[in-house]
């Protein structure tokens, strides 16, 4: 799970907006203050993971330590995701420690361990990550599956469902493809030059969505490296023409307010 693409990628959209001044989404995030952005009620995202030692050891290479027998640990310093996202890791000796009301990944293998049966009893389990899809999920409307080759920044952001339906507060508009680029994306073969083109659109629509709806910094930080990583997917999927064009679409139109709200 390399997470420096998606900073690498706002870096380069801030560099090419820092001599702007009007409203922006790059104006709004170099002023706002990231200072305490580690505290844990300042809207930084709190991730919950749980599984057996081994297991989380093979397959979260974020962080250069994960349980052990000695007892529970928090997730390293010094990653710059980690500016705007806390982990908690639990083994299953700790389940009694998991704060009531959050939701847990849950780490396995290719099946479903006898100790975590209370935690779906409880409805604490938002996701299992396999090396396999496992079919006793199918029927769990409020649990997903996700392998661990798949794994990316979503799936680790993207986990908290609230436990009660919240009604929306207010509308949220969602941007359209730039109109200057849909010829061009239409058209490009040169992988290069549709990689420029893809970059120029993306930035575009997340700088609309955030004129449209105002999400305040550094709280909102998280959602948006969320999209930004589900951008690069998309550019590294190699989808051209119409096809590339609606995939733009549906992500131009995915929810990006903060926890749903």
């Amino acid at each position: 799970m390399d997470y420096q693409s998606e900073i690498s990628w706002l870096a380069i959209q801030l560099e090419k907006h820092m001599l702007e001044d009007e409203p922006s989404i790059w104006k709004a995030m170099r002023e706002a203050d990231f200072k305490d952005s580690r505290r844990y009620n300042d809207g930084i995202r709190q991730v919950y993971i749980v599984g057996e030692p081994g297991i989380l050891g093979e397959y979260t290479i974020l962080f250069e330590a994960v349980p052990t027998s000695m007892g529970r640990i928090e997730s390293r310093e010094g990653h710059p995701i980690l500016q705007w996202m806390t982990v908690h890791y639990y083994l299953p000796s700790d389940l009694d420690e998991i704060p009531t009301g959050v939701r847990v990944n849950l780490f396995v293998e290719d099946r479903l361990p006898t100790w975590s049966r209370p935690l779906f009893q409880a409805e604490t389990i938002a996701k299992v990550v396999s090396k396999k899809k496992i079919k006793t999920l199918e029927r769990l409307t409020r649990v997903t599956n996700a392998l661990y080759e798949e794994m990316t920044i979503d799936q680790l952001m993207d986990d908290f469902f609230p436990m009660k339906v919240v009604e929306k507060s207010f509308e949220e508009l969602y941007p359209d493809v730039p109109r200057q680029h849909l010829i061009r994306l239409s058209t490009l073969t040169d992988s290069c030059e549709r990689s420029k083109v893809m970059d120029l659109a993306a930035a575009d629509m997340l700088n609309t969505y955030w004129l449209q709806n105002r999400p305040s910094f550094p709280e909102w930080m998280p959602i948006l490296i969320r999209e930004v990583a589900h951008f690069l997917t998309i550019k590294s999927s190699n989808a051209q023409g119409e096809e590339l064009i609606e995939q733009l679409k549906r992500w131009g139109e995915r929810e990006k307010r903060i926890d749903g709200k």
